[in-house]
């Protein structure tokens, strides 16, 4: 017909290498998604406030990867978080003594050892996350070190670069997103997790769950690694970045319904299989389960108790001691606080004035799991900052 006519003298030219040179479907669509999102980057903050369901769901489209660290750090703010620290707070977080070194070291090609950025001993990416994980568990005395938060901390590198920059975005993730009640000693609120996850299977799945507990599968068997390193450690980044998209925004409800998702397209199979064989199968997602697209719109359309689930998520903020010990202090804080090149704020006196519990207070306000930065003080999104955090 006259399209393919047309269709196969257009291919014949540029196979010639005459004319215009051919774009692919994909190139022009990620053209189209630049567009799409350049205005909503200028004007984030606002929208975020007040059009979060249009955010929501222009990340459930998906992100340009050009555009992605900018992206990520507007939503983590992490620009303001920074600035109200000395400047060389990092700096010295990073060379305090640090009680955690050999473990951060015996991780370090654990984590991503086939990507190329951290597969060379000592390269680039491991000099960069030995030292991101270094002023972190430094920062934070009372969580310290857990290999999970490693794998945050590398996906942040792969995408922020800058390891200053992932520091205080991991910062603000911990804490936003209730991650430390996670990562404390003992993981006491994993296995809180885990049995609300438990209880929303029941719900949205109950064949599958009857099922589950018929071959005594408890979901700590598949679905710790999930919760502990949003998805980082099993999925393919591919997968992982569109979460990662959505759970910086919304939070850990993204987990459970990505979560829910995976096993709701994996229910027809599952019902087929015993114990070993279930294990076996969410060990090794097949390609169809893990189709990036038929996934999120899967985990969108999930109906989650979220009353409940927001109750829960709600607690975890209860019990759990802020960054910053208020009676005994870290080495490396009195290094960070007592150098001899006094900062303009000592890291003490900054979280004193902006508590752990002072974020949470501010970040509860609203049902988005929104960052905070220093204008939220008064107004967690004053009109006069709209669109004006620096990107770096």
């Amino acid at each position: 017909d006259r399209y393919m006519g047309e269709a196969s003298i257009l291919m014949q030219i540029v196979g010639r290498g005459e004319g215009v040179p051919a774009r692919s479907i994909r190139e022009d669509e990620e053209e189209r998604r630049i567009a799409k999102w350049q205005p909503i980057l200028q004007h984030f903050r606002h929208l975020a406030e007040t059009n979060p369901s249009k955010i929501y769901q222009r990340l459930h489209e998906g992100v340009p990867s050009s555009l992605r660290s900018q992206l990520w750090k507007e939503i983590t703010r992490t620009s303001d978080f920074k600035s109200i620290f000395s400047a060389d707070v990092y700096k010295k977080l990073v060379e305090s003594p640090c009680s955690y070194l050999d473990k951060i070291e015996l991780d370090l090609p654990r984590t991503f050892p086939h990507h190329p950025l951290f597969k060379e001993c000592d390269g680039e990416g491991q000099c960069k996350l030995r030292n991101v994980m270094r002023a972190y568990v430094n920062y934070d005395s009372y969580v310290g070190y857990c290999q999970g938060i490693s794998f945050l901390a590398g996906l942040l590198i792969m995408q922020l670069q800058e390891e200053e920059d992932c520091f205080f975005a991991l910062v603000q993730i911990m804490n936003t997103h209730k991650l430390r009640a996670i990562y404390q000693p003992g993981l006491p609120a994993l296995k809180h997790h885990m049995t609300e996850f438990s209880r929303q299977i029941s719900i949205v799945l109950p064949d599958l769950y009857e099922h589950l507990q018929r071959e005594q599968v408890q979901v700590e068997m598949f679905a710790s690694h999930w919760f502990l390193t949003i998805f980082v450690y099993q999925f393919p980044l591919a997968v992982v970045l569109r979460i990662w998209d959505l759970f910086l925004f919304k939070g850990m409800e993204v987990v459970f319904r990505v979560s829910l998702a995976v096993l709701s397209l994996a229910k027809e199979d599952l019902l087929k299989k015993d114990f070993e064989g279930i294990l076996l199968y969410l060990r090794r997602l097949p390609d169809e389960i893990l189709d990036q697209n038929r996934l999120m719109v899967c985990a969108l359309n999930i109906r989650l108790d979220e009353d409940k689930l927001e109750k829960f998520l709600h607690s975890l903020h209860q019990d759990i001691p802020s960054s910053r010990p208020d009676e005994e202090d870290t080495p490396a804080r009195k290094a960070a606080a007592n150098s001899a090149n006094v900062p303009k704020k000592s890291l003490n006196e900054t979280i004193e004035e902006w508590s752990f519990w002072k974020l949470t207070e501010i970040v509860t306000t609203s049902k988005n799991a929104f960052f905070w930065s220093p204008a939220d003080k008064e107004d967690p999104v004053p009109e006069t900052t709209w669109g004006k955090a620096s990107v770096n």
